[in-house]
């Protein structure tokens, strides 16, 4: 301040200061990123901002692009942004004056995960041993953690579309299905799709899958077909074990089952028999056979084997223990197995049985073969 003369003179100076505001922040965009991401360009919306205003990620400056006194940019980078957390984003304005913005979150969360297919090392069937899956998707990480039917599983991580684990024995103990999933942990994270591992039977050797009850099916026996092979015929019906008539062989027919229903069940066979009368209604000729079963799905090659069956030898109603078949026809050598006559086995899940048959006599046109032959579960 001036005075004018006489006297007057001039004051002290006083300084009038200009300071930067302290910033302010109001909204992120984004808000967050998937673990992982590529660098991430983040705009920084408040109030404060000037040219020399500066954001720090955690602490940490990064170069800052000014916008206007509302907007900041700056990029978050792929190692920032590498582990799940949250980063701490701030404003800085210099002196004289300015300050340091109160913190606002950008989140790094954990991807949800997503199975795309689920590959087994093997063929899974029931009582399989461990067994080493390939999960293909995305979003897999370091810590995913894949399961079986919730439970968790051995998990090998590796990459983000693939992971490995270990589905133990156990987990096959029945037919059907084990859901896999894979899960992330927070933050973000989340559980992946279901992909389900089919649990069948070793169909190994098998010639008839039974997978319901009550549903008979129909097999040719072929003995009138030459190229039929040939064993030794059974010596009678009656209770298992049964001696083998070596010196008359006839054709057979061995048909391996397995029990697929998912239940314990009884395995029936019979033979499908034909009576022919002449026109004065008397019996001119009708079907003879023998029928057996045998546990396991390895159809009997020797004598001996032969002998090892499982009950009887069933040679129809006029044959030891009157085991006849459902479709005798009123042939009364019509063989039959079954649970009403207490000739059928149980078969567990999963389990293979051998049914053999035999026509007495397969060159006879008065006790002949029967052409067809039915396996059912009851």
């Amino acid at each position: 301040m001036t005075n004018p003369a006489p006297g007057g003179g001039v004051s002290m100076p006083q300084l009038f200061q200009v300071r930067y505001p302290a910033p302010s922040i109001a909204t992120l965009t984004p808000q967050n990123a998937i673990t992982g991401a590529a660098p991430t360009v983040v705009t920084v919306t408040g109030t404060g901002f000037f040219p020399v205003s500066q954001i720090t990620f955690n602490n940490a400056a990064s170069a800052t692009t000014y916008v206007s006194s509302t907007q900041l940019r700056a990029t978050l980078t792929a190692p920032q942004l590498a582990v799940a957390g949250s980063i701490a984003v701030r404003v800085v304005n210099p002196m004289p004056g300015g300050g340091t913005s109160a913190p606002v979150s950008f989140d790094v969360n954990n991807p949800t995960p997503t199975i795309a297919t689920v590959v087994p090392a093997k063929a899974i069937y029931v009582t399989s041993s461990d067994t080493v899956i390939t999960i293909n998707g995305s979003g897999f990480l370091p810590a995913s953690q894949a399961r079986a039917n919730g439970s968790n599983l051995l998990t090998t991580y590796v990459s983000a579309t693939q992971l490995t684990a270990t589905v133990p024995g156990t987990a096959f103990s029945s037919p059907g299905t084990v859901a896999i999933t894979v899960v992330n942990a927070a933050p973000g994270g989340g559980t992946s799709n279901t992909v389900n591992l089919t649990i069948g039977c070793d169909p190994t050797g098998v010639e008839v899958a039974l997978a319901a009850l009550n549903a008979p099916v129909t097999l040719a026996t072929n003995f009138k077909v030459a190229a039929t092979p040939k064993q030794s015929r059974f010596a009678n019906a009656g209770a298992c074990p049964m001696s083998v008539d070596t010196a008359t062989n006839q054709p057979y027919r061995a048909v391996v089952v397995q029990n697929t229903s998912g239940a314990a069940a009884t395995l029936a066979s019979w033979a499908v028999c034909t009576l022919v009368r002449d026109a004065g209604g008397n019996a001119v000729s009708g079907s003879d056979a023998l029928l057996t079963h045998y546990r396991g799905g390895k159809v009997p090659a020797t004598n001996f084997e032969r002998e090892v069956c499982t009950p009887v030898v069933s040679e129809g109603y006029n044959g030891a223990g009157a085991y006849d078949s459902p479709e005798a026809n009123e042939c009364g050598w019509c063989p039959g197995l079954t649970k009403a006559n207490g000739g059928g086995i149980s078969l567990g899940v999963c389990e293979k049985a051998v049914v053999f048959m035999q026509p007495y006599d397969a060159a006879s046109t008065v006790l002949t073969p029967p052409l067809t032959m039915k396996v059912s579960l009851q």
